[in-house]
């Protein structure tokens, strides 16, 4: 099994996390466990269906194992699956949201490697006199003596050779120490640095930190290694690209088994903000940063034993510009190792203490403000408590004179339409239908209502906005004429099924943003050196859009006739890409979030934020006659509902 192009550790690891908690060598928990759960070994062999194949009258205790032994007698369709991409650029979007590329290889992978090694040389070729850049390589290391010369051995091989190699001994108890300082005698760019004792990684790497002298960090533990072009192409990628990029990552070679030559899968996708919030996919063995990431002190976090690494991508990520080169000159061997971090420490604890820290950090506003009046509005239909929510979200706003809220109720019950009510005022128009209208005809109503100047947000009733994100979505939608519609983070809660339909990669027990969706296939494009900061989409779901008001009345409304309930926000997203030739993009720093727990108060009219200078304004059927009757209209030929 373990020799089985069909068993893939890497994704069996990932697939079931309990298994990594566990500390289970995946192969053994497949053997005692996985097999009789019916787990799937791997992503090219599905149980069910070869089950299915096999018929009700053989006795398979273990389906792979059965197949392996019983090659060629029964069908196994799933190996012959294609990949949803055929070329680079196709790879591109999909490895945003999908970000491991699993063995056995399609000729697709292999034209897109190629390509990203073409990328290398490339990168490499085009020091053009860089080749003064001091390059800061650092390694920790506990008993390791193994792997520690491999590991070594491949940094020296580097073909850019202006590079410090600072190895640090965390309180090793075999010749690890020895074997640094043997190599450090050899080639007087290595130094050995030995801790008293046993520190952790984190204190380790900080002390290396404190003495690195190179303009550029990199990082490569002692149990992986590196391609000999990997420095060359470092120092090349922040040399092309411009002064504010910070910090660079690529991908990987991902080695499972004790073959040092059988690759088990690729790591690599595009910078994705939301994603990397969810879920790592960026190996330290393959980042790099500048100097000044460590001027604005930000190092590793000695508090941490596990995944010390995400945290400190991710603070990098906050502060500074990130780009991600789509090249592979890394190697990390999953179990070269027996004392890897990854099999000693419990992943659990760390993954809560990471939550705790983001959410304790002080929020700092941006740079944004508004500049140009936005309606938002809010079709409504039952729901209270989310609609509260979604009304609160907005409470910082009130005061603005850039902002005014109509909300369209489709014949709730009594309690939604008494809330609606109480909160009537100046800012916010109310609309009571008495039959529900749909979706998209309520959206058209609400703009109707809304100040003849305004740009247009679409909010769902149980979305929760979050801070600044109208400035960050308004920003974006006026920097550039093209762009029409802009779109934030779409925040789905933990445990939500659709998680893994739009994001295949994130794990479902921590919140997912699904704007970005392999489901929905909306990644237009993504650019070959990117930064995530923005990504240029061919469709939105309108669960919260920002749309110019031009745009809008270009469009003229939403199709509430071929699209009541949905099929309208697709109708009006290809109508701006196709005719309007305009633009649709994502903004990661914009946020809403789907029905979450947030304070459920109720706004009082007299609780200070307005008070009785609001006007009450309740209106009710504000539509012309011949829009009812639209309603009316036959089916369309081709539509069967």
């Amino acid at each position: 099994m373990r020799k089985s192009d069909l068993f893939d550790p890497v994704w069996y690891l990932d697939q079931y996390p309990d298994v990594l908690r566990a500390g289970f060598d995946p192969v053994v928990h497949y053997v005692r466990h996985g097999a009789q759960e019916r787990r799937k070994p791997g992503p090219w062999f599905d149980t069910e269906e070869y089950l299915e194949a096999v018929g009700d009258g053989a006795e398979v205790k273990n389906p792979i194992l059965h197949y392996l032994e019983n090659r060629g007698r029964f069908d196994l369709k799933n190996t012959n699956k294609k990949r949803e991409y055929s070329n680079l650029t196709e790879f591109l979007k999909f490895s945003a949201l999908s970000p491991v590329t699993s063995a056995p290889f399609k000729e697709e992978d292999r034209r897109c490697f190629a390509v990203m090694e073409a990328i290398a040389r490339y990168l490499v070729q085009g020091l053009n006199g860089a080749e003064h850049v001091k390059v800061s390589v650092i390694m920790p290391v506990r008993n390791r003596a193994q792997t520690l010369l491999t590991a070594i051995d491949s940094v020296r091989a580097q073909k850019y050779e202006n590079f410090e190699l600072i190895v640090i001994d965390d309180g090793s108890e075999d010749d690890s120490a020895d074997l640094a300082e043997l190599a450090g005698a050899a080639d007087p760019r290595i130094r050995c640095i030995k801790l008293a004792q046993h520190s952790g990684v984190s204190i380790a790497r900080n002390t290396g930190l404190a003495i690195a002298s190179g303009s550029i960090i990199a990082y490569l533990d002692s149990d992986n290694t590196w391609l000999e072009d990997y420095l060359g192409a470092v120092v090349g990628a922040f040399h092309l690209l411009p002064n504010d990029v910070s910090a660079i990552y690529s991908g990987q070679y991902i080695y499972a088994d004790s073959d040092p030559t059988k690759v088990s899968a690729v790591r690599f996708g595009p910078m994705n903000l939301s994603l990397l919030d969810q879920h790592n996919y960026v190996d330290l063995n393959c980042f790099a940063h500048r100097r000044e990431v460590l001027e604005a002190d930000i190092f590793f976090d000695d508090s941490l034993s596990r995944l010390v690494d995400w945290d400190f991508i991710l603070r990098i990520s906050e502060s500074f510009r990130m780009v991600s080169i789509p090249v592979l000159l890394s190697r990390y061997y999953l179990n070269a190792a027996e004392n890897t971090i990854t099999k000693t420490v419990a992943i659990d604890p760390a993954i809560e203490c990471i939550a705790l820290k983001r959410k304790l950090t002080p929020q700092i506003d941006p740079d944004v403000w508004l500049f140009r009046k936005i309606c938002v509005v809010i079709p409504s239909y039952r729901a209270l408590q989310f609609l509260q929510n979604c009304v609160e979200s907005l409470r910082p706003y009130f005061n603005s004179e850039y902002f005014e809220v109509v909300i369209v109720d489709n014949n709730s019950p009594d309690e939604v339409k008494k809330y609606l009510q109480k909160i009537s005022c100046e800012k916010i128009k109310i609309v009571l239908n008495d039959v529900n209208y749909g979706f998209s005809y309520a959206v058209n109503q609400g703009v109707a209502l809304a100040s003849t100047e305004a740009d247009i947000l679409i909010l769902n009733n149980d979305a929760e906005l979050a801070r600044n994100s109208l400035e960050y979505l308004q920003k974006l939608a006026y920097q550039d004429p093209d762009i029409a519609i802009a779109v934030p983070r779409q925040i789905l809660p933990p445990e939500t099924d659709d998680i893994s339909l739009h994001v295949p990669y994130a794990t479902i027990g921590a919140e997912c943003d699904v704007t970005l969706s392999i489901h929905h296939r909306n990644i237009e494009s993504i650019g070959l050196f990117h930064d995530g900061h923005q990504v240029e989409l061919n469709f939105a779901p309108f669960f919260c859009a920002y749309i110019k008001r031009a745009s809008w009345n270009a469009c003229g409304g939403l199709d509430y006739i071929n699209g009541r309930h949905y099929r309208s926000d697709r109708i009006m997203c290809d109508f701006v890409k196709q005719v309007l030739k305009q633009r649709i993009v994502y903004t990661p720093s914009a946020k809403v979030r789907h029905a979450s727990q947030i304070s459920t108060k109720t706004l009082d009219r007299n609780s200070g934020e307005g008070g009785d200078q609001y006007r009450i304004m309740l209106i009710k059927n504000v539509w012309p006659d011949d829009l009812k009757r639209d309603l009316k209209i036959c089916p369309r030929p081709w539509d069967s509902d």
